[in-house]
């Protein structure tokens, strides 16, 4: 009986690690992590015009099959800031370091007030296919409650992993940040932060200054106007491959063709129509966003993201310049979701309230050195919004530029 008993622990003890590696989160996603590597040539500076002295390291992850990855910004800064020439990107994939195939990169866009960067990853036809990351909310997260949360990049060439948690569902330093504990090492900025399923709700973008025990993850949410037309071009090909099984419409032919005739009009048309605008309101302070739709009947629009980046107007010696300044912090938490208000059947009109921009706006600019101030503070408003319809399919992003018309107090 010894004998058997002593067999039972030494299975126990085998069986254990094998069952705390399968709970492991972070193996599932390590071929869907990038390392990202950028090398240039300076223009000025002390190393002007010696090649490929100029670099710099981030981590990126998959958001799609066919290579569109997502990563910070400020990856590009260094290179910007010797005005670089002959750069190249070089992305290696579930690991770093020497003997790691490298592929090559390319930037397609960028959110730069949000520090954000979608490039594209230029694989071989044989390459095994990508498993991207599921992009998540973080409307799902409760800050008072929040799930387990990791996050796995690159720092140099090593790999590193995280167990983290909530600290903060704000940052004092970045407005539309979330404050979490974890201390991370350069070349980490633009590692995924997800569940324990892999579903993305984050990306690191780096330490507050001077507490190396914390990190700022931007909200995933904010990518949506980098990220929108990527998942409309999956649903695109997801009905391309439906209509290849089922035919092209014809008289009589079952409801299935007629609905997938009435998804692909949503997805190319629907945002064709709608005519977007944006008032300022002496009345109470806040904006007004306004939709018109110019075709009866389909979908309606019930609610928007929105993003408002003001262009402050400052002194700079005898001259007046415009500058970007932060993205208003409009709610706590994740990027703001508004409501429709109203909608007028008869003109075809919606509306969305945004309360308080004008108290916001203000407290923005008497903080700011060098600042103009009344009586026309800020040069205009870049007003990036997000539309959803009622049914909650993301449209295409509109842009709009406002001219703030507030009584400033």
């Amino acid at each position: 009986m010894m004998r058997s008993a002593a067999i039972f622990v030494l299975l126990f003890l085998i069986v254990l690690p094998a069952g705390a590696k399968a709970q492991n989160p972070h193996l599932p996603v390590r071929p869907s992590l990038i390392h990202l590597h950028a090398i240039g040539t300076p223009t000025i500076g002390p190393s002007a015009g010696t090649a490929d002295s100029v670099e710099s390291q981030a981590t990126g992850f998959f958001i799609s099959p066919e290579g569109f990855a997502l990563t910070v910004e400020h990856f590009f800064k260094p290179l910007e800031a010797v005005d670089a020439i002959n750069v190249r990107i070089e992305a290696s994939i579930g690991d770093a370091g020497a003997g790691v195939m490298k592929y090559p990169a390319y930037f397609i866009s960028e959110l730069g007030n949000l520090d954000l960067a979608l490039l594209k990853i230029d694989l071989p036809h044989d390459h095994p296919p990508i498993e991207p990351f599921v992009l998540g909310t973080i409307a799902d997260i409760d800050p008072s409650d929040p799930p387990d949360i990791f996050s796995s990049g690159f720092s140099e060439n090593n790999y590193k992993t995280h167990a983290i948690s909530v600290n903060d569902p704000e940052s004092d330093e970045v407005p539309y940040g979330w404050t979490l504990n974890v201390a991370i090492d350069g070349g980490e900025s633009g590692s995924p932060v997800y569940t324990k399923n892999g579903t993305v709700i984050g990306l690191l973008k780096g330490s507050p200054k001077h507490i190396a025990t914390l990190a700022i993850m931007i909200p995933v949410d904010f990518a949506q106007p980098l990220v929108g037309y990527i998942k409309i071009r999956e649903l695109e090909k997801e009905i391309l491959q439906l209509r290849q099984v089922v035919g092209a419409m014809k008289a009589g032919d079952p409801p299935i063709d007629i609905r997938l005739n009435q998804v692909e009009d949503g997805l190319k048309e629907i945002g064709k129509r709608f005519e977007w605008t944006a008032t300022t309101s002496r009345d109470d302070g806040s904006l007004q966003v306004k939709y018109t739709k110019l075709i009866k009947g389909g979908p309606q629009i019930g609610s928007i993201q929105l993003q408002i980046t003001p262009r402050l107007r400052l002194r700079e010696g005898n001259d007046i310049i415009s500058k970007d300044m932060p993205t208003l912090k409009l709610k706590s938490g994740g990027p703001p979701s508004f409501p429709r208000d109203s909608f007028d059947p008869v003109l075809k009109q919606g509306v969305f309230v945004v309360a308080d921009v004008q108290d916001k706006l203000e407290a923005q600019y008497e903080l700011a050195e060098n600042a103009v101030g009344k009586p026309e503070p800020y040069r205009d408003l870049l007003i990036s919004i997000v539309p959803a319809t009622e049914d909650g399919l993301n449209l295409p992003p509109v842009i709009l530029n406002v001219s703030p018309d507030y009584v400033w107090k």
